[in-house]
């Protein structure tokens, strides 16, 4: 069964995180001052953003975020702990 446009541009907002986690690890790997650490950190906490805004919209509209508000958490964290160590 095809996607609806619904589930298609909830897919589209859980993956935005992961681009832009992405973004950020490429920041502090490429940038390595503190420009690029700042930007990192900023990158990083705009992924968090982009899931809380998923979360609430599906608290609005009553639905329960399918298995891609569980991976962005999931990556999220994870990779926001190896930041942390990495770039504290």
């Amino acid at each position: 069964m095809p996607k609806s446009r619904r589930q298609k541009g909830e897919d589209a907002l859980w993956s935005a995180s992961v681009v832009l986690v992405m973004l950020a690890y490429l920041s502090f790997r490429i940038v390595r001052d503190d420009t690029g650490r700042a930007l990192g950190w900023g990158l990083y906490a705009l992924g968090w953003a982009v899931v809380v805004a998923g979360y609430a919209r599906c608290a609005i509209v009553r639905r329960r975020p399918r298995a891609g508000g569980v991976v962005a958490v999931v990556f999220l964290g994870a990779f926001g702990l190896l930041f942390w160590l990495n770039h504290g």
